[in-house]
């Protein structure tokens, strides 16, 4: 059900992706929408190079937790700004703060 849950969100979120000027035309791929990493949805779908300079660039707390459905170690601190990424074949399929 969470699997589902996720997928829908995805489909629904890459069905109107926006670039802060409105919706991106349909043959515009994720990986060319501009990163804003204070709008997490526009990390999903990005590769994970890309959102961690995005991230190192804004001064932003970034970790991974997850690479291709295994956990990584990770601190069981709580920072509100910090984002974690979780990472499928390269590409960030999850974003959560703390």
């Amino acid at each position: 059900m969470k699997n589902l849950l996720f997928l829908l969100t995805l489909t629904s979120f890459l069905s109107c992706q926006t670039n802060g000027h409105g919706t991106v035309p349909a043959g515009i791929h994720a990986a060319e929408v501009e990163i804003d990493v204070t709008k997490t949805e526009t990390l999903i779908g990005q590769p994970l190079e890309k959102v961690q300079a995005a991230c190192d660039a804004a001064e932003v707390r970034h970790r991974v937790v997850e690479v291709d459905g295994v956990g990584r170690p990770v601190t069981r601190d709580f920072l509100p700004e910090r984002l974690n990424f979780k990472v499928k074949h390269g590409k960030v399929t999850e974003v959560t703060k703390g």
